[in-house]
């Protein structure tokens, strides 16, 4: 009966390989959270390839709005002297409302000491002594404990990192290449 009626069953096997990134609901994030393709983001301010990604994914964000979204997780490598302390200052910023303004300004600095970081913070935020409050209490190192404990479940050791669609990409994307990927998410969401 079901060879006469010619039905075609056509489902796509599951991505085996998709990569599962856990969040806590802390990391900050940009877009919709209902996207069809999220990028997790693992960066360190430090990072001079962490800095070009930047603006590569700002513009692709801004081409793909509402298609996107980016989730920024925090993975300060050990050898670049005040990525910690960025880290930890970006999510104080963040108590406030404003990671976003203090993880743009961090990665256009043209250099980054903590005197640098704390002018940055300050001039991104409204309530600096909070600030400076969350910084010397260091009240946000668990929560970037929590994303570098992330990345290293995921095999992450270096930055940028990127999860876009599931897929774990090491290194710097040119924004075409960034584009390609995700027009490829997009493809496999529809």
């Amino acid at each position: 009966m079901r060879a006469a009626a010619k039905i075609t069953i056509s489902l796509s096997p599951p991505d085996q390989d998709a990569v599962v990134v856990r969040t806590t609901g802390h990391e900050p994030n940009l877009g919709p959270d209902d996207a069809a393709v999220t990028i997790v983001e693992f960066g360190d301010y430090q990072c001079p390839f962490c800095r070009s990604l930047h603006r590569s994914l700002m513009l692709t964000f801004a081409k793909h709005a509402g298609t996107v979204r980016i989730v920024y997780k925090h993975l300060p490598l050990s050898f670049h002297s005040v990525a910690r302390f960025a880290a930890e200052a970006a999510a104080c910023a963040q108590k406030q409302g404003r990671f976003w303004q203090v993880h743009d300004a961090l990665f256009t600095a043209s250099s980054l000491n903590r005197d640098e970081v704390i002018r940055i913070v300050h001039a991104n935020v409204a309530d600096a002594l909070a600030t400076d409050t969350c910084l010397t209490e260091r009240s946000t190192s668990p929560q970037i404990e929590e994303d570098v404990i992330e990345a290293a479940r995921l095999g992450i050791d270096g930055t940028p990192t990127v999860i876009i669609g599931g897929k774990l990409i090491a290194g710097y994307l040119e924004p075409a290449a960034l584009d390609q990927v995700i027009n490829s998410a997009l493809t496999r969401h529809q």
